[in-house]
């Protein structure tokens, strides 16, 4: 093979590696919503949005609309990003139980296996009451919406346009699906419809060519303390599981219509888990959620998860054939311990705290402000408001006050240069027409200051041009002002608390306007009647000076006349127009004014979203700095509070703010003063920011855990004792029975991955120092086979896997089986199972045939007709005891083996050391008898008679009573010939 060609197959292997299946996960009750969640917050910590991971979906199912909220402070900041959507939460509500109780009969794919007794409890919106059967019915009466909403979750998984997507972040997407199931044994809702998920799932992917159901079912342990059967439950789900896998097809009937029976397994990979292992044990059961959610994300961690995946089938492929007494061995577990340093946390925290500082900035970027008044000042001249606040000189009643802009004329202008033209007009008007000619060029003038009308554009030439400039003014100086906020809001010298500041100041001087403006309008109106009086007397005297008789100078006397009317005139629409320009002055200042408010109210609402980001942003910061919650489950954490500061203080400098903050504005494509709009959410905003003041802090991105370990432990002994800690804290978390019979525990059915950056191969110092005491931490881990590159330098992770076993290895196995019996024996109780005939179900504890005719032959020998060892109690006859001295204090005891001839037989079975007492007793008995003939015969005699009572009885096990008793008397030789004679 040529060099080309070796490159080709290590490519192609390398590409192979980073291989994801799309997969959805399905959560089942409170156990499964809450291990849902915390994956969800895994893959926002690492891929920043459940979007860049479109292969994975989610779905849960619950009886109970309980909200889920995770354990710690930082749970709440995410909660935004991995809350559940609508489609993929299924409330699978308990209705209709009367009239289905009432109709049973015609829903034969429920009639089939539910017990009637369980609808009686009624409806239910709030929980399945910890019965397994009220699960199951929450599954049969929501399918058709749980059938849908895996097929939409399924569709998006597998959308095509998903492949090209995840190969540019270098993700290969391969062909098929996986389905997780994530549930507890010990309720209700889990426990009830886990095994009709699991092979509806296995029903809808039939013709799928590639497809895995991995199921992860919590075992009681975890719950102690709550509810007070769920170890019996746990026993019964298990029963039907091992039914299930030991090859009995199941029998899947979710609707009237649908008619299948399903191979064996129910899981292609079925992992049982517990809250401890021979080294830990959780605190709560949110640990155990976390160890569940890591260990699903992990298979989707490119290079690692194929590594991962690779033992899980090593394990599998074990897992297919029974043990040697005949029982499934289709079940696995896990351990996970980790050395952690959170990378992610600091990187938030300090994120966190830059995005909060530049927001700060951006409330007020200076301690140092220009004095208000030479700004306000400045801005009222520039703006040409004022001419000198001091003179208090306004530019307002002039804008206001332009007849013609073209010819720069305003309207005190146009009525001198009226009074001009009708001035000399008149000097061609004949005497006697002079007062009725001046009187109707004065009526027709007097029109353009007509305002009676509501409407302005039915106003008189003059006015209706004041108003049109009034308007004018008022859009020019708005869009003036609104042009000048947000200038200010974004000036670095300025910001929007001096912004706030001035608008109030502004405001405050418009109000001093509209005073003044209102105090000089209140001065001239009462002038209007004096002046028109003056300019009516003057018409009327032109009238007496036409009339008198002998006037010689009388053309003098009437030009005089003509000019005092104009004069006066020009007093009076002077006077008019004064009015009239404050008035509109007034509108303009309160327009202005109007205006200044919603600016005000448009900036308080930016400051309040402002310093809500703040609050938000400090509270974050303070979240991912102090809450250590679900950072590390099982392991070793290397993180202080003051990390934070130090990493801080390295990457942020005096002029990092400035610089982030011109680089968040380019990435907003906006000004600053725009994110007061709508659009910008605050989570649309938190998410740039954030993005944005991760760039600074490289150093956190390549700080490793290998060196900060070495920093905490400097001493080699110490580095040592420190990791084999962790990596025996990676145990599985199910701990077993051992010896067991008819179990071989073969090496290849423990797996265990060390992972690391770079792997085996590293090529940095402190990951080359570590190898050693991983070798000696795992006891010779082979580094080749064992140690596998993960991306990130962050951890050390440890994982172990063991599969392969029958359920009876279980140490809590027995635990579960006494509680189940015992809830057997109470009268009127929920059923168990989710079967009718659950009688057919076998054990998950096999008989040893050798062991269960041990303990028929005691039973028969010390039963009170041979031995009499075994005898009816004094008080209740009924109850078969065995009387026994107590080796501890001397005195005789008794104990109460059970009712019946099978129930005593079972304790015998399960007591060990109580049937190898009886057994011994009777060794000791029969050995003693054989130096006496008299004795063996008494011996025979009574095991003969006892024979034949039970086979007049009819007992039907007789003949193996028989056998037993045969063989033990050959065996010790209790029989003589002469024990017939006479007899």
């Amino acid at each position: 093979m040529s060099s080309f060609d070796g490159e080709s197959t290590k490519k192609r292997e390398e590409e192979q590696l980073k291989g994801m299946t799309p997969s959805v996960i399905i959560g089942l009750g409170g156990t499964g919503k809450r291990v849902i969640m915390q994956i969800r917050k895994k893959i926002v910590e690492e891929h920043k949005s459940l979007s860049n991971m479109p292969i994975l979906a989610f779905l849960v199912l619950d009886t109970d609309e309980e909200i889920v909220q995770l354990a710690g402070q930082e749970s709440k900041v995410l909660m935004s990003s991995i809350e559940l959507q609508p489609n993929e939460v299924i409330h699978a509500t308990i209705t209709g139980t009367q009239e289905l109780s009432a109709n049973l009969h015609l829903y034969p794919h429920i009639s089939d296996w539910l017990d009637p007794f369980v609808l009686a409890t009624g409806d239910s919106s709030h929980g399945a009451r910890a019965i397994r059967a009220l699960g199951r019915l929450a599954f049969f009466l929501n399918y058709p919406i749980i059938n849908n909403a895996f097929e939409q979750a399924r569709h998006r998984v597998s959308i095509v346009d998903n492949r090209p997507f995840m190969e540019k972040r270098g993700i290969v997407v391969d062909p098929g699906i996986n389905v997780y199931v994530v549930g507890s044994l010990c309720g209700g809702t889990g426990s009830g419809m886990f095994l009709d998920i699991s092979y509806m799932v296995k029903y809808l992917l039939r013709n799928e060519s590639v497809s895995e159901r991995i199921g992860y079912l919590v075992l009681p342990g975890t719950f102690e303390g709550i509810g007070h059967h769920i170890k019996s439950n746990a026993y019964a789900a298990l029963k039907e599981l091992n039914y299930y896998s030991r090859g009995n097809p199941f029998p899947f009937r979710a609707e009237i219509n649908t008619k299948a029976d399903l191979p064996p397994p129910p899981f292609t990979y079925c992992y049982l888990v517990s809250n401890r292992n021979e080294c830990v044990t959780f605190q709560t059961p949110e640990d155990l959620f976390c160890m569940i959610a890591h260990n699903i994300f992990l298979d989707f961690t490119s290079q690692f998860a194929q590594h991962k995946r690779s033992i899980r089938n090593n394990i599998g492929a074990l897992t297919v054939q029974p043990d040697e007494l005949g029982c499934p061995q289709n079940y696995m577990t896990f351990g996970l311990s980790s050395v952690y340093f959170p990378r992610e946390r600091v990187m938030n925290a300090c994120s966190y705290r830059l995005g909060k500082n530049v927001v700060k900035f951006w409330l007020k970027p200076t301690d140092t402000y220009v004095p208000m008044d030479d700004f306000l000042e400045k801005f009222l001249i520039n703006n040409r408001l004022m001419e000198s606040q001091k003179k208090k000189i306004h530019h307002i009643l002039p804008a206001i006050m332009v007849a013609n802009a073209a010819a720069n004329r305003d309207f005190n202008q146009e009525v001198t240069r009226w009074a001009g033209e009708l001035e000399k007009a008149m000097r061609e008007v004949p005497s006697q027409s002079l007062q009725s000619k001046l009187k109707s060029f004065d009526e027709s003038f007097s029109k353009k200051f007509f305002d009676a009308h509501p409407d302005p554009k039915e106003w008189g030439d003059y006015f209706e041009k004041m108003y049109e400039n009034t308007q004018k003014l008022i859009e020019t100086q708005g869009k003036v002002l609104e042009t000048r906020i947000q200038e200010m809001v974004e000036d670095t010298n300025m910001g929007p608390d001096f912004t706030r500041q001035f608008l109030k100041a502004l405001s405050e001087e418009f109000e001093t306007y509209i005073s003044t403006f209102t105090q000089e309008r209140n001065q001239l109106e009462p002038l209007k009647q004096k002046m028109q009086d003056a300019k009516l007397k003057v018409l009327a005297g032109i009238k007496e000076h036409v009339q008198a008789p002998f006037m010689f100078s009388r053309g003098e006397v009437l030009k005089k006349d003509v000019k005092d009317f104009c004069n006066e005139g020009i007093k009076y629409y002077n006077n008019l127009l004064m009015v009239k320009s404050r008035a509109m002055a007034i509108v303009f200042c309160e327009e202005i004014n109007k205006l200044i408010d919603k600016l005000i109210k448009d900036l308080e609402l930016f400051i309040t979203k402002l310093e809500s980001l703040v609050d938000e942003l400090s509270q974050g910061e303070e979240t991912f700095v102090n809450d250590t919650t679900g950072l590390i489950v099982n392991g070793l954490l290397i993180y202080e509070r003051s990390d934070v500061d130090d990493f801080y203080q390295k990457s942020v400098g005096p002029e990092t703010v400035i610089y982030v903050s011109t680089q968040l504005l380019n990435e907003f494509k906006c000004k600053l003063y725009a994110l007061r709009s709508r659009d910008w959410s605050p989570i649309r905003i938190l998410e740039i920011l954030l993005n944005t003041c991760r760039s600074p802090f490289k150093e956190v991105r390549e700080t490793s855990v290998v060196a900060r370990f070495f920093a905490k432990y400097i001493d080699s002994n110490k580095q040592q004792n420190s990791i084999k800690d962790i990596y025996e804290r990676s145990a599985p978390f199910l701990n077993f029975q051992v010896p067991l019979n008819g179990y071989r525990d073969l090496p290849q059915k423990k797996q265990n991955l060390i992972g690391i950056y770079e792997g085996n191969n590293p090529t940095t110092e402190e990951f080359q120092q570590i190898q050693p005491l991983l070798v000696k931490a795992g006891k010779g881990i082979n580094l080749g086979l064992n140690v596998k590159p993960i991306p990130e330098k962050s951890e050390i992770l440890f994982t172990r896997e063991e599969g392969a076993f029958p359920l009876r290895r279980v140490a809590m196995m027995k635990d579960f089986r006494d509680a189940y019996e015992f809830y057997l024996k109470q009268p009127n109780q929920n059923p168990l199972h989710i079967m009718k005939n659950y009688q057919i179900l076998t054990d998950i504890f096999p008989l040893d045939t050798v062991k269960l005719e041990q303990s028929r032959l005691v039973y028969f020998l010390a039963s009170h007709h041979v031995l009499g060892y075994l005898r009816p109690d004094e008080e209740n006859p009924f109850l078969i005891k065995y009387n026994f001295r107590d080796i501890s204090s001397g005195f005789m005891d008794c104990k109460i083996l059970g009712e019946t001839e099978q129930q005593v037989i079972n304790t015998l079975y399960v007591e060990d050391d109580i049937r190898k007492e009886i057994h011994k007793k009777i060794q000791n008995e029969v050995t003693v008898a054989q130096s006496s003939l008299a004795k063996k015969k008494e011996i025979w005699m009574r095991m003969r008679d006892h024979l034949d009572y039970i086979r007049d009885k009819g007992h039907p096990d007789w003949p193996l009573y028989t056998k037993l008793v045969k063989d033990f008397t050959v065996e010790n030789k209790l029989y003589d010939p002469s024990f017939e004679e006479g007899s």
